[in-house]
């Protein structure tokens, strides 16, 4: 995003997605430009001189700017032109066309114009992918059917469903982000060619009492379906997961949080052999948890947490989830009961939640082996063994710990706490004797926020 022209990071680079995947020779051609204050005409940012090869992102207030778009009219090799966020107030309304031949990817997201399309968008016929993110359009949706575009990014535009058929012109498009809109049914089969989109994003509209089945049906009658990403978050969805889910076999990403998805999560999930992130919280899911899921070896993202799921978990539901850096199982009733007592996971976990879980009575020895932990909250799950002295130690890169409501015994011996940790709670527990070791560690002059409500402490408070 833009960042004002008084901040100390005057101009960085705006992250776009369409940036992501740019080769390492493209991105080696992107320009960074750095001022420190505002130039008084947009001449002076958008001059060739400062732009190199075809691509021009800036990250900068150009709300005085008046002149941006005469400027880059002087530029017409230009490829890509990411605006985000630039508090654009002049958009040319009137311009019935521009020089930008050669322009493909356009980004004026995140400005809060509250208009029409300017009629000079449509003149870019080389146009292939356009992001109007938070954009609030007062006009006819026509200017939709160029059938140019592979990518149209109108998250938070205020579309609604009734606009989607003015998109049945779109042939080529393969990205179509309608996130926090006012969309009330699933996408039209009709919409450009259906079978060929590879990321939907329609989270937060309100799409809700149709059930997943039904959303999902008209990518299940595609012969060979292209889905890639698929996210539907916050959308009163209800319904199970369909067991043909398994047959979505290029997905990478699927987010499916907070809606009111119930039943179990079925076996064929583990069909899924390109699933890089797994988002399925807040729903009512119920039953077991698959071991199937410990086939994908590609995930990196877990999160089932705040669901009704219960039963047992082994090793068997991790065993190829060698990619995995995140997981979050929370408030669930599940049981942790491994086979193999010296068991290593396969996995460096970066955040671990299993909150409510069953890890005990031992303390669970191979959260040791994850060297690589910002977050962990093991709160609530029946460990009652001591805590080893040298268990806070085996995290360099702490920040959060949590491991409240158990009741673990013992002295609090634990010290050489990480400098990283900013929040402990270790309330509720059985720990013992004095808070010396504790406290007079290097590690917690760092620490914000510190719980050690209902713990059986003697002695003085150590001055360190």
């Amino acid at each position: 995003m833009c960042r004002d022209s008084t901040s100390k990071n005057y101009m960085k680079h705006v992250v776009n997605p369409q940036f992501r995947r740019l080769g390492e020779s493209e991105r080696a051609r992107v320009h960074v430009m750095s001022y420190q204050t505002l130039p008084l005409a947009c001449s002076n940012v958008f001059s060739p001189k400062f732009v190199e090869d075809e691509i021009l992102g800036v990250t900068v207030d150009l709300s005085k700017a008046t002149d941006w778009l005469q400027v880059i009219n002087t530029l017409p090799s230009l490829v890509q032109l990411h605006l985000s966020g630039c508090e654009l107030s002049n958009l040319h309304m009137y311009v019935p066309s521009v020089n930008l031949t050669s322009l493909s990817i356009l980004d004026l997201s995140y400005n809060y114009f509250n208009s029409s399309v300017p009629q000079w968008i449509f003149s870019v016929t080389s146009l292939v992918s356009l992001d109007l993110t938070r954009w609030f359009f007062s006009c006819s949706y026509s200017w939709l059917s160029s059938s140019n575009l592979i990518s149209l990014d109108i998250g938070g535009c205020g579309i609604s469903s009734s606009v989607l058929d003015s998109l049945q012109n779109l042939t080529n498009l393969i990205s179509l982000d309608l996130s926090d809109d006012q969309l009330t049914k699933r996408i039209p089969k009709s919409l450009g060619n259906f079978c060929n989109l590879r990321e939907i994003d329609l989270s937060f509209n309100n799409i809700g009492n149709i059930s997943l089945t039904y959303f999902l049906e008209s990518f299940f009658e595609c012969k060979s379906p292209a889905l890639e990403s698929l996210s539907l978050i916050g959308n009163h969805i209800t319904g199970i997961i369909p067991h043909s889910i398994g047959n979505l076999s290029f997905l990478r990403t699927l987010y499916l949080t907070d809606n009111q998805i119930s039943g179990p999560i079925p076996y064929s999930i583990g069909k899924l052999s390109s699933l890089e992130a797994l988002g399925i919280s807040y729903n009512r899911l119920d039953g077991s948890l698959p071991d199937s899921l410990g086939q994908l070896s590609k995930l990196i993202l877990l999160d089932f947490s705040h669901n009704l799921l219960t039963g047992v978990v082994t090793e068997a539901h991790f065993i190829k989830l060698v990619s995995l850096k995140d997981l979050e199982g929370s408030t669930n009733k599940l049981i942790l009961r491994l086979q193999v007592a010296n068991w290593i996971p396969p996995f460096q976990l970066e955040h671990l939640s299993m909150r409510n879980w069953v890890l005990g009575p031992q303390f669970p020895l191979w959260l040791q082996s994850q060297k690589d932990l910002s977050y962990l909250d093991i709160s609530n799950t029946d460990i009652s063994s001591p805590l080893p002295e040298s268990f806070v130690r085996s995290f360099s890169n702490l920040r959060y710990l949590n491991m409240s409501n158990n009741h673990i015994r013992g002295p609090l011996t634990f010290s050489g706490n990480p400098a990283t940790l900013v929040f402990i709670d270790i309330s509720s527990n059985g720990f013992r004797g004095s808070l010396h070791p504790f406290l007079c560690s290097s590690g917690v002059t760092s620490t914000s926020f510190l719980n050690l409500e209902n713990i059986h402490l003697s002695g003085d408070l150590p001055e360190c």
